[in-house]
């Protein structure tokens, strides 16, 4: 079967990004991602998603923060950290990120320490009409700055567009 190929080759990708990784020290990373894991009808895609957009712009030289490579154990204290650590927050956002306790944790954070947040909205698993009429009212860190807007179909779309919002990488491109 193919699947496993495809896991074997998304694997050694992933393994290369992670090696390629360099950060130079004192430099804060570009982004920390703010996403769901799980989506009640689309299982585990905004992680997925979140997973391709990080590994998309590091391989063009930027540092993300993601806290299941970050982290050994979750809690607000790491994640508060996390947040403070990074220069951007990217927030992937569809109909259920924001009953996430977590996401809200991370937006609180970087909004009350000033830190760019960026949304890249999932307009596969969300109305961005509906999302930016709650944002606009729970959530006004959230549209200080242009929606991005991801389908799937023009991922790449939207990663450029994403890379344009983040400081440079360390060797200049971007």
């Amino acid at each position: 079967s193919a699947a496993p190929a495809a896991r074997a080759e998304t694997q050694r990708r992933r393994q290369a990004v992670a090696a390629a990784r360099v950060q130079p020290t004192g430099v804060p990373p570009h982004f920390k991602q703010s996403h769901t894991k799980t989506h009640p009808q689309h299982g585990k895609v905004p992680a997925e998603i979140a997973r391709s957009l990080k590994d998309s712009l590091e391989l063009m030289g930027f540092v993300g923060w993601f806290d299941v490579d970050n982290l050994k154990v979750i809690s607000k204290d790491a994640l508060a950290r996390g947040v403070s650590e990074c220069a951007t927050m990217i927030v992937l956002l569809n109909d259920e990120t924001a009953d996430s306790e977590w996401c809200r944790f991370e937006w609180e954070t970087a909004a009350a320490l000033k830190i760019p947040i960026k949304v890249v909205v999932d307009l596969e698993r969300g109305n961005k009409q509906e999302l930016l009429k709650r944002c606009l009212a729970d959530f006004p860190a959230l549209t200080s700055h242009q929606w991005l807007e991801y389908i799937e179909r023009y991922p790449r779309d939207c990663m450029m567009e994403t890379c344009a919002l983040l400081p440079p990488p360390a060797g200049g491109a971007g």
